[in-house]
């Protein structure tokens, strides 16, 4: 088995030790092959990925989010906050996919509640700067605020999805108008 196979073989199945030796010896280069980090994502393994992304990983590769999203419930949550935590922000063309989820329930493309949709799309509006109240569609506002109350039903674990949406929707109340 050649090494590049090896460091394949390493992100897709979570071999954390390895693949940091292989990158520390300068075994192989972090991008060896087609997207080590879209494997480490794909299959779960934060810990790979975090490693990757030490050695100079893209974290903006546009297709990381939608692998994430396709996982079971509880990973899929885990991998979108990993994302968003190590600066992962959410290409334009996913965010219209998401809003068109919250506006237009025929729209839904990603495997991803409308409630998950909102607290994302709104999470990534947040790190925009510029922004003013009179830009943000009232149908988020008024989602947000049924997160918040609980009105709508969010997952609780393993991201803190209500928690975020009432710090999200304090955020778009403290823009200027």
């Amino acid at each position: 088995m050649d090494l590049r196979s090896a460091y394949s073989i390493a992100c897709m199945h979570g071999h954390t030790d390895l693949v940091r030796y292989f990158l520390e010896n300068n075994k192989v280069h972090v991008n060896v092959f087609e997207s080590p980090l879209r494997t480490a994502i794909e299959h779960g393994h934060c810990g790979v990925a975090r490693v990757l992304l030490e050695y100079g990983a893209d974290i903006n590769d546009p297709y990381l989010l939608p692998i994430a999203l396709q996982g079971d419930k509880n990973t899929k949550f885990l991998l979108v906050e990993f994302l968003l935590a190590n600066g992962y922000i959410v290409a334009e063309s996913h965010l219209r996919v998401f809003i068109n989820a919250l506006l237009f329930p025929s729209h839904k493309l990603l495997s991803v509640d409308e409630n998950m949709a909102l607290v994302l799309v709104g999470h990534t509006v947040k790190q925009r700067n510029g922004l003013k109240r009179a830009e943000v569609p009232y149908q988020m506002v008024d989602r947000l605020r049924a997160i918040k109350e609980g009105i709508c039903q969010v997952p609780t674990e393993p991201m803190p999805f209500r928690q975020l949406a009432h710090e999200i929707f304090d955020w778009l109340h403290s823009l200027p108008n």
